[in-house]
């Protein structure tokens, strides 16, 4: 059984090739990143960046690695006993990333009993915590991202992180996830256990690329501020004040 507490101390090898990025263009997820001058970089680097309001610098990959990645706290509705279980029924490889969560009396308990007792060291693989570079580095090299979630999501930036490495992503089909994951195009929506065991063996065959690109037009900073823009001009010369000022006219 293999535990890495550090990311220093993981092991290096086929199954977990942390330090290979095939391509090593970053992707800006930072609005702080807005405010860097122009004049640091080449016209050709910026455009191979764009902001996502979230992290900074996920890399991208077309040639993953061998196996699956799941990334969370060690609480029930983050699924990650749900992912072991669909991933040794695919006979696949599964990497986790998460880590107790001390101020939940109940979080090192699931892990005690859910998780721990099925890392063997070779299919299913663990360590606690990753530099966030490093797990979306893990993220670009994944075959595909798990998130078997059993509560409603109110976003998941794990998912556009996943994403925006080139990974595709599995998921049930609620709360957030469905505005979040283009069906078919960026990974899959499901609603069982069944389904998402059959949809995991497709996930290979999802474009990467487009993958990235769909976050790159539904969530960059540019986009965040353009529907606020938009929202706050319909709110300004909507109904909403018209119907306010006849309100106080009185009958």
């Amino acid at each position: 059984m293999i535990f890495v507490r550090q990311f220093e101390t993981a092991k290096v090898n086929d199954f977990m090739r942390i330090e290979r990025v095939t391509d090593l263009r970053e992707f800006c997820v930072a609005e702080r990143a807005r405010e860097i001058s122009a004049a640091d970089f080449s016209a050709e680097r910026r455009a191979r960046r764009f902001d996502v309001y979230g992290h900074a610098g996920i890399p991208f990959s077309d040639k993953p690695d061998d196996f699956f990645l799941i990334a969370g706290r060690m609480v029930p509705e983050k699924g990650i006993a749900d992912a072991i279980r669909i991933a040794t029924r695919n006979k696949a490889k599964l990497l986790i990333v998460g880590h107790i969560t001390s101020h939940l009396p109940w979080s090192e308990e699931y892990f005690l009993k859910e998780v721990k007792p099925f890392i063997d060291g070779d299919k299913i693989r663990y360590i606690e915590k990753l530099a966030h570079r490093d797990l979306t580095r893990m993220m670009s090299q994944a075959k595909g991202f798990l998130f078997p979630i059993k509560w409603d999501e109110p976003f998941g930036m794990v998912v556009i992180e996943a994403m925006a490495a080139g990974t595709p992503v599995l998921a049930y089909g609620r709360g957030s996830m469905p505005e979040l994951i283009k069906h078919g195009e960026t990974g899959y929506l499901v609603q069982t256990e069944d389904e998402m065991v059959d949809s995991m063996q497709r996930l290979h065959m999802l474009d990467r690329l487009r993958c990235r690109n769909w976050v790159r037009e539904r969530f960059s900073v540019e986009q965040m501020i353009d529907g606020y823009e938009r929202l706050y001009r319909s709110v300004a010369k909507g109904p909403h004040i018209k119907t306010a000022s006849k309100a106080n006219d009185g009958p």
